[in-house]
């Protein structure tokens, strides 16, 4: 018995381009509020990195739900891993190496519960996504080489969806599916520390490293239905953990 398991191709799947969309909205408006006509004073980062997550709440939840079928040898077989992460944010030059802006950040991972054999297929998948908003404030210091080391601070609230998408079929037989949604709302915040890399003017190139703090946020269904366990306890989602960056900035003005 060697079933597949696919869970970085749904993970992938389950990136929502409209989350893309409204970074890219956010920065055009905070581009016409400031009105720049300064030099070098409003600059535009993207960046792709890999976080790690505190689930561990997620996690057994997703023990718990092993208990359904006591008859069946179901394995947890993912459970929240690290996984990549976007970011992107617009900064505005307040006082010479000080700059304050926006960002917003989208990160996603997930769990498998599974079982195949030649009679047929149980499957529980848990994806869940994060989408971070917030405002940052950072500090390059000052130097004459190509590589400034930097500081940041970053805040804001960060929305959360959580699915549970089951399966199980006997072959030949019958199959059924069943799927359900809960969302969450929590507020984050993250220090971190990194070294930005100046090749060609107005450009660089920076890596950071630093750590997410969440306040766990409940899940509810249908915005008034929580997601339980059996002792009645909330199950909340928690996105702290690591979190690494490589990306670009450039200025724009």
């Amino acid at each position: 018995m060697k079933p597949e398991y696919k869970i970085a191709k749904w993970i992938k799947d389950s990136i929502n381009i409209f989350s893309v969309k409204s970074y890219i909205i956010c920065a055009f408006v905070l581009l016409v509020v400031f009105n720049v006509k300064g030099q070098d004073n409003l600059k535009v980062s993207i960046d792709g990195g890999y976080g790690t997550y505190q689930f561990d709440e997620l996690k057994q939840f997703q023990t718990d739900l092993l208990k359904f079928y006591p008859d069946l040898p179901v394995k947890a077989v993912e459970q929240f891993p690290g996984f990549i992460n976007y970011s992107a944010s617009i900064e505005y030059r307040v006082y010479k190496n000080l700059w304050l802006g926006l960002n917003g950040g989208y990160f996603t991972t997930g769990g498998r519960n599974h079982i195949e054999d030649y009679s047929g297929e149980y499957r529980l998948d848990i994806p869940a996504s994060g989408k971070r908003l917030g405002g940052q404030l950072s500090y390059m210091f000052p130097t004459d080489k190509k590589i400034k080391p930097f500081v940041r601070l970053k805040g804001g609230v960060l929305f959360s969806t959580v699915k549970t998408e089951e399966y199980f079929v006997v072959h030949d037989v019958d199959s059924t599916s069943t799927n359900y949604k809960f969302k969450g709302t929590s507020f984050w915040g993250e220090p971190s520390v990194g070294l930005a890399y100046e090749p060609v003017k107005k450009l660089f190139v920076y890596l950071n490293a630093g750590y997410q703090f969440d306040w766990k946020g409940e899940l509810y269904k249908n915005g008034d239905e929580p997601l339980l366990f059996q002792s009645g306890d909330h199950v909340r989602v928690n996105w702290s953990g690591l979190k690494l960056s490589l990306g670009v900035s450039f200025s724009i003005f």
